[in-house]
């Protein structure tokens, strides 16, 4: 009788398919996703992976392709052994649902098939207008470049519903969009263990992909981010980063867990290929309420040629290494590339902290920016360096080594307080005395709470 249902259910929610599948592959985040290629593992890519041109003669193809018809089939084993050859193939508005089936595929991808763009490959592959649906079963691949799922072209989706992926090839995601395509995961238990096999994927414009209630284990990034991405109760361990965002795209994360092991807990850039020039950086974001963001090595959040802004909400901040925010030229990016043109390739940071009780360093080099608000209850434990600072009545910074500031705007002690909300413990934090936004200090000097002075630059005061 639970099969018979589960069957009636998956029966009419394919009928509902066409009407709701152009909904679902609509950005929600009115950000226009650029295009961008993840980053390798940080040896670079395997050795048996040379650069060569992409194989124009290559096509998508399936063991199963579905063109333009609707099937729905439950516990079936789907195999391809062939290079480039998908288990299932959903292509030209077909559509299929399946029930806890078992697919696997052992093929590597061809030398120079570009498999981030067409989805060549991939254990199960979705592409202009195609709909997969996965309820419950599992996806394997072993083979180089061999994507568990890929979804391409606006209109197609890709759904997985209590599906555990793995991938043990090289350049082999668990999971990919590109060129609009949408990805939906509910309950997806998510495992990659090769070389510069990242979970996530983004490439070439993805559509939106939402993440809920999963588990994620990644043997180099967690997720890539090139369009707009929805993370709500998921656990994400990665290599590195947890979640990298490539461009003028979005990330909204609800109550996960994300942590990595090195550079970053979460890395911003924009590609090198569009070298960012003054007044002309895109624009990322990330928004985060609850969960955590952990780093063992490196900065929670690391930005270099592009512009951050970055929000928290109660959320758990932490880094091994004891800095929270790096904005950079000279990106320490896995892949091992500089991005933008040297000189205009900083990294600009707004960055938001509410209900926030955080240690860690704000660290901006010569050419970037950081502009930080503290509210709502809010405690900075750190040094900051060439960055602005805004305190509200409730917040508080607790100063840890010699600092210095560009702009302060100091609530509390606009309001008659002094400042009682910055405790100096001794060291010395200078602020920048031309700036029109500091007149009301007066360029004066100032003692802090616990001992230490807020005084203006030397080379900022008037001659």
């Amino acid at each position: 009788m639970f099969v018979q249902s589960r069957f009636l259910y998956v029966f009419l929610a394919v009928t509902l398919f066409s009407a709701v599948v152009g909904a679902q592959s609509a950005p929600t985040s009115g950000v226009e996703p650029q295009q961008g290629l993840p980053p390798d593992f940080p040896q670079g890519p395997p050795p048996d992976f040379p650069a060569s041109p992409v194989k124009s003669n290559v096509q998508p193809s399936g063991v199963v392709t579905i063109d333009g018809e609707q099937q729905i089939s439950g516990q079936k084993n789907y195999t391809s052994q062939t290079e480039d050859v998908s288990a299932i193939y959903v292509i030209d508005s077909g559509q299929i649902v399946l029930i806890d089936p078992a697919i696997s595929t052992t093929g590597s991808a061809s030398p120079g098939v570009d498999t981030g763009s067409t989805g060549i490959n991939a254990a199960v592959l979705a592409k202009r207008g195609g709909v997969a649906r996965i309820i419950g079963g599992s996806i394997k691949t072993s083979g180089n470049k061999a994507n568990g799922a890929s979804v391409t072209d606006a209109g197609s989706l890709v759904e997985l519903t209590d599906v555990n992926i793995e991938t043990s090839g090289n350049s082999a995601r668990a999971v990919m969009s590109s060129d609009g395509g949408s990805l939906t995961l509910l309950r997806v238990h998510a495992t990659t263990t090769g070389r510069g096999s990242g979970a996530i994927a983004g490439d070439y414009g993805t559509g939106p992909i939402l993440l809920t209630d999963s588990v994620v284990n990644s043997s180099a990034y967690g997720v890539y981010v090139t369009g707009f991405v929805n993370v709500t109760n998921t656990k994400i361990a990665a290599m590195r980063p947890g979640v990298v965002v490539e461009g003028e795209n979005a990330i909204v994360i609800r109550n996960s867990e994300i942590a990595s092991r090195f550079f970053a807990g979460v890395e911003f850039f924009d590609d090198y290929h569009r070298p960012a020039t003054n007044g002309e950086k895109t624009h990322a974001s990330l928004a985060s309420v609850g969960g955590s963001i952990t780093v063992e090595n490196g900065s929670v959040f690391d930005v270099s040629n592009t512009r951050a802004v970055i929000s928290v909400d109660h959320t758990e901040l932490k880094s091994g290494s004891g800095v929270l925010i790096s904005a950079n030229a000279a990106s320490k990016s896995p892949s091992g590339r500089t991005h933008g043109k040297t000189g205009f390739n900083g990294g600009d940071v707004i960055f938001t902290a509410t209900r926030e009780n955080i240690a860690g360093d704000l660290l901006a080099d010569s050419i970037s920016s950081i502009s930080a608000a503290l509210i709502g209850d809010s405690t900075l434990s750190g040094t900051i360096r060439n960055t602005s600072l805004r305190l509200d009545q409730s917040s508080k910074w607790i100063v840890t080594g010699d600092s210095s500031l560009q702009h302060l705007d100091d609530s509390a002690a606009r309001h008659g307080n002094a400042l009682k909300n910055i405790v100096g413990n001794g060291h010395k934090v200078t602020y920048d005395a031309s700036l029109k936004e500091n007149a009301w200090l007066q360029g004066k000097k100032f003692s802090l709470e616990n001992g230490g002075t807020l005084e203006p630059a030397a080379q900022t005061l008037p001659h």
